[in-house]
C-alpha cells in the first residue's frame, strides 16, 4: 500500500513538472513576441536626423514634424521635452502628438516664447523623447531662436542717394544719409549694414543704392 502511495505521488510530481515546464516555455514565447511587437522604427529619421528650426513666435498648431512610424498600430506619446539652457519653462505641455494610422505629427500646443529682455538667452535646443510601445526613443531636436520683434527701421528720404566725384580714391570714407534704429530695449543690440544693390548714373556722377540692414541681437 505504501508503494502504491509513492507511485501516485510520483505521477503527480511528473505532471506538475511537465506543467511548470510548459508554462515556462509559453511565458518565454509570449515575452519574445512582446519584445518583437514593442520595437518601433522611424524610417525617415534614419535617412535624415529629426532636427528642426523654429522661432519663438510660431503660432499654435504649427506642425514641427509629420512622419512615419512602424508598426502601424504603435502606441505613441511624448516622454519628455527638455531644454539645454532653460529650466524655468516646462516645455512638456507646449507640444502635442497627433497620430493617424502609421503616421504621427508633433505640433505646437502652446507658446514657446523665450524669456524676454534682459535675459541673454537668444536660442534654446529642445530634446524630445518619444514613448513608442512603452519604449523610449530620443528622436527629435528642435532649435528655438528669438524672433526680432522690433526689427530695425530706416528713416529719411528713400532711396538714399549720394554724389561722388569720379576722382574719388578707393578707401575714401563717404558720409551717407542712411539712418536706421533698432527699437529692441537693449544697448547690446546694434545695427549693421550691407549694400545689396548699386545703381550708377555716370554722366551725373550720381549713385543710388539700397542698403540691407540687420539687427545683431
Amino acid at each position: 500500500m505504501l508503494c502504491g502511495a509513492f507511485t501516485v505521488i510520483g505521477n503527480h510530481l511528473t505532471d506538475i513538472v511537465r506543467t511548470i515546464i510548459l508554462l515556462t516555455l509559453l511565458q518565454k514565447c509570449a515575452f519574445s513576441q512582446l519584445q518583437t511587437e514593442s520595437q518601433c522604427f522611424f524610417p525617415e529619421s534614419e535617412q535624415h536626423p529629426f532636427f528642426f528650426d523654429i522661432d519663438d513666435l510660431e503660432p499654435i498648431g504649427t506642425v514641427i514634424v509629420d512622419t512615419v512610424v512602424e508598426p502601424p498600430d504603435a502606441r505613441l506619446s511624448i516622454g519628455s521635452i527638455r531644454s539645454r539652457n532653460i529650466t524655468t519653462i516646462d516645455f512638456n505641455n507646449r507640444f502635442t502628438l497627433r497620430t493617424d494610422q502609421n503616421r504621427f505629427s508633433l505640433l505646437l500646443n502652446d507658446s514657446v516664447k523665450l524669456p524676454p529682455f534682459p535675459s541673454i538667452i537668444r536660442e534654446t535646443y529642445l530634446y524630445v523623447t518619444i514613448i513608442c510601445n512603452q519604449m523610449l526613443y530620443p528622436l527629435i531636436t528642435v532649435r528655438i531662436t528669438h524672433n526680432n520683434e522690433a526689427a530695425p527701421r530706416f528713416y529719411g528720404r528713400q532711396p538714399y542717394s549720394i554724389q561722388l566725384n569720379k576722382a574719388t580714391a578707393p578707401g575714401t570714407i563717404i558720409e551717407t544719409p542712411v539712418l536706421a534704429i533698432d527699437w529692441d530695449p537693449s544697448t547690446r543690440y546694434s545695427v549693421s549694414y550691407d549694400i545689396v544693390c548699386l545703381a550708377f548714373l555716370s554722366s551725373m556722377a550720381f549713385s543710388s543704392f539700397v542698403p540691407a540692414m540687420k539687427s545683431n541681437n
